[in-house]
């Protein structure tokens, strides 16, 4: 049996730099490595930076080793391969191989991390209005077309296609015809309300045509 579970690297290919990790599964890790990078969204800053500055083209994903999925047995080898690279060699910002979960950071690192990412649009509120070129989205389409969703992924887009057939959302309305009430609170919202001449204009024009039957 072909384990999908265990170490690999992410490489750049320009000064042999490494990045090591553990996974239960290889192809959706690097899935999601790729997505993070090509959105400059990637949690290590260090790997973040140099894939911006030395281009996609130059890193490769290798499988180290397969290991059965098993935590303390993944750790134990990811820890095998950390010790192998001295801190310069390497992007990983920890030195042991470890899950972050439950770790809380001191204000002061809190601190230094929020600054390392100011301005860098590193995480999603650094991604807020920035556009995507064409061929980033293009990329990131590529990753995520055949990816196999979760059954908690898969609810969740049932409810909301379950929503959007009962009329919630703007799109979904299209085309419906509202309620008396629904008509009677836009017009006492409009009350009051006053136009610009463009928009006086825009009006004055449609009630013209349509007084003329041309729509």
């Amino acid at each position: 049996m072909v384990h999908e579970s265990g170490i690999y690297w992410i490489r750049n290919l320009l000064d042999g730099k490494v990045y090591i990790g553990s996974t239960s599964c290889f192809k959706d890790r690097w899935n999601e490595h790729r997505c993070s990078l090509l959105r400059n969204a990637h949690p290590n800053i260090h790997l973040q930076r140099a894939w911006n500055r030395d281009h996609e083209k130059n890193f490769t994903f290798t499988v180290l080793e397969r290991v059965i999925s098993e935590r303390k047995l993944l750790i134990e080898r990811e820890q095998y391969y950390l010790d192998l690279y001295s801190k310069e060699q390497k992007y990983n910002l920890r030195l042991k191989a470890e899950n972050q979960l439950g770790i809380k950071h001191s204000n002061e690192v809190k601190e230094k991390i929020s600054k390392s990412r100011k301005g860098k649009g590193l995480g999603n509120k650094g991604n807020l209005g920035r556009k995507l070129t064409t061929e980033t989205k293009e990329k990131i389409s590529r990753v995520i077309t055949g990816q196999k969703r979760s059954e908690h992924t898969k609810e969740l887009i049932s409810k909301v296609n379950l929503n959007n057939q009962h009329g919630i959302g703007n799109k979904s309305r299209l085309g419906q015809k509202r309620s008396l009430e629904e008509r009677e609170k836009q017009r006492q919202k409009n009350l009051g309300r006053k136009h610009s001449p463009e928009t006086i204009e825009k009006i004055r024009q449609w009630n013209l045509k349509r007084s003329q039957g041309r729509i």
